[in-house]
């Protein structure tokens, strides 16, 4: 539904859009490139670099948790977003542990 969403915007010329999506993995982001190859438009990551533990200490605090063994084998999986990928530009938001 987000890529058909996004599809509608480029075509009827949305200068601006973004995906809120975890995309931990390159396969799940290649769909993007071709719709941005299609449309003309470029793709940029904005990454947010948060360490397990934080974001383990943070998922308590939620009303609606997500399996600390869940959280921990998406950690493991994460490929971070590259330039070579296809990205015009990564910007990666850092956070160190603890923060």
């Amino acid at each position: 539904a987000i890529r058909a969403l996004l599809e509608l915007r480029l075509r009827i010329g949305q200068a601006v859009s973004y995906v809120d999506a975890t995309h931990l993995k390159r396969a799940h982001r290649v769909p993007y490139f071709g719709l941005a190859e299609q449309y003309g438009a470029s793709v940029e990551a904005l990454w947010f670099d948060v360490p397990l533990a934080t974001c383990l200490v943070r998922n308590q605090a939620r009303s609606r948790n997500v399996a600390a063994e869940v959280m921990e084998a998406m950690a493991a999986g994460m490929e971070p977003p590259t330039v070579d990928e296809g990205f015009s530009q990564v910007t990666r938001v850092a956070l160190e542990a603890g923060g």
